[in-house]
């Protein structure tokens, strides 16, 4: 699995702390059961997904290019997070495209 990374990435505060130890267990499949993650959906007409990090485990995961938006402490924290990013890309364009927001607002393509 390859991971990528916004360059603005959405952290939880329970987690603030923590970011780049948890990239560093991500990357090295070590995952908190409780944290989720906010993705770039991998299919254009969607924006984000969310999920936790034990779906991980699955084979499917394998070869996948995941570019992660957020770390959230838990399934509450990740849906409020993507509600106030889905108000963040609305209140500084006017719509609601999070995807191409997200593109263009980062350092590296997806």
């Amino acid at each position: 699995m390859k991971i990528t990374y916004y360059n603005n990435l959405y952290i939880d505060t329970k987690l603030m702390k923590k970011k780049e130890q948890l990239k560093e267990q991500l990357e090295k499949n070590e995952w908190h059961s409780h944290m989720h993650l906010i993705i770039l959906a991998k299919e254009a007409q969607n924006h984000l997904e969310f999920f936790s990090t034990r779906m991980l485990k699955q084979e499917v995961f394998a070869p996948t290019t995941l570019f992660v938006v957020g770390f959230a402490a838990g399934y509450d924290e990740a849906r409020e997070m993507v509600r106030d990013i889905v108000e963040e890309v609305y209140q500084k364009t006017g719509s609601v495209d999070i995807r191409r927001f997200l593109l263009e607002h980062s350092e590296r393509g997806f």
